[in-house]
């Protein structure tokens, strides 16, 4: 047999042991496989950026002052009203 034949073999057989191994497989694999599928679970997250989120405080005061300046005159359209 090739081993190109044989690696895709190991492969698919690795993928499926990780997948859906804890529905099929006798109790002490099938512990081996969930607990194989939490761990790179847990690899994957932790390898993702943590979310910092600004402070509600701060994000409400950003808001309020974009919204100032939206409503509030310019000091040229004040200058021609009067």
């Amino acid at each position: 047999m090739p081993k190109r034949f044989i690696s895709v073999i190991l492969l698919f057989g690795a993928l499926g042991f990780v997948t859906v191994g804890d529905v099929f497989l006798p109790r002490p694999w099938s512990s081996y496989s969930r607990n194989t599928r939490e761990q790179i679970n847990r690899l994957i997250v932790s390898l993702m950026p943590k979310p910092r989120p600004e402070p509600p405080s701060q994000q409400r005061e950003r808001q309020r002052e974009e919204f100032l300046r939206r409503v509030q005159p310019s000091s040229e359209k004040r200058e021609l009203a009067f």
